[in-house]
């Protein structure tokens, strides 16, 4: 809030010709973004007025310093989903009596996200298009390699008066649960291995029931092919393992 001391015949327009009062556009002292938007002059004794003054613009860890020194800006959340599962809590396959599978179980998974914008000089499109399709090869914020995924990416440019231009990236990643596997395969597909046909000594048929006839439907199969009563499941990788330290985001 800024004073002015005016003639009795000054309006608002005089009042904000001051030599004190900093000009629109005007820098916040000490710093490289934060600019005059906005002045309002009011009136308080026919000779006295007041100017109050509006900035915007990021304000960076220590006034002057670049907006490429800006620590990131970190935010979690939960993300919930409505998963199938094949076997509950304790590891047991949920299936009949008779072995067979029962489908449409499903678990509330929840899992953490976080959300991470920082500003960088240069961005390597082709490389953070591969990051799209991938899981961490590497511990990142904690998480053990094949927990996270990126899921989100957006980047803006930027004019800075000092500086330039810059690109302030957004990059989102999620962190999965391993449910019922382990932490390098929670991005991985999972099945259940099952079939119409199974390996009989070393051909493979089509497998029948017990009267002879053709199943229709699937039976369990064994991780050799053979028919079997006890359920297994296939897993299946969906992402390339790469290292999410090297983005440089924290």
């Amino acid at each position: 809030m800024y004073q002015i001391v005016c003639d009795p015949t000054d309006g608002p327009n005089q009042v904000l010709l001051a030599s004190s009062l900093p000009v629109l556009g005007q820098l916040y002292t000490g710093t490289s973004a934060v600019r005059c938007k906005q002045r309002s002059p009011k009136q308080v004794s026919p000779i006295l007025w007041t100017c109050e003054i509006v900035y915007e613009g990021p304000i960076w860890t220590e006034l002057g310093s670049s907006p490429l020194d800006a620590p990131p800006v970190i935010k979690w959340s939960k993300v919930e989903s409505e998963e199938e599962i094949d076997e509950d809590f304790s590891g047991n396959a949920i299936v009949t009596a008779n072995k067979e599978r029962i489908e449409g179980v499903t678990k509330k998974i929840s899992d953490l996200a976080v959300t991470i914008t920082r500003n960088y000089a240069a961005i390597d499109l082709p490389t953070t298009y591969r990051y799209l399709q991938s899981v961490n090869s590497d511990t990142f914020l904690g998480f053990a390699p094949g927990v996270g995924r990126m899921t989100q990416f957006s980047a803006d440019t930027v004019y800075d008066e000092d500086v330039g231009g810059y690109w302030q990236v957004t990059a989102g990643i999620e962190f999965r649960y391993p449910w019922r596997t382990t932490a390098a395969k929670a991005w991985y597909a999972r099945v259940l291995h099952q079939g119409y046909r199974v390996k009989v000594g070393t051909d493979i048929q089509n497998a029948v029931d017990d009267q002879g006839q053709e199943v229709s439907k699937p039976v369990l199969l064994d991780s050799s092919g053979n028919e079997t009563t006890t359920a297994e499941w296939l897993e299946f990788q969906l992402y390339e393992p790469l290292p999410y330290n090297a983005l440089g985001l924290v």
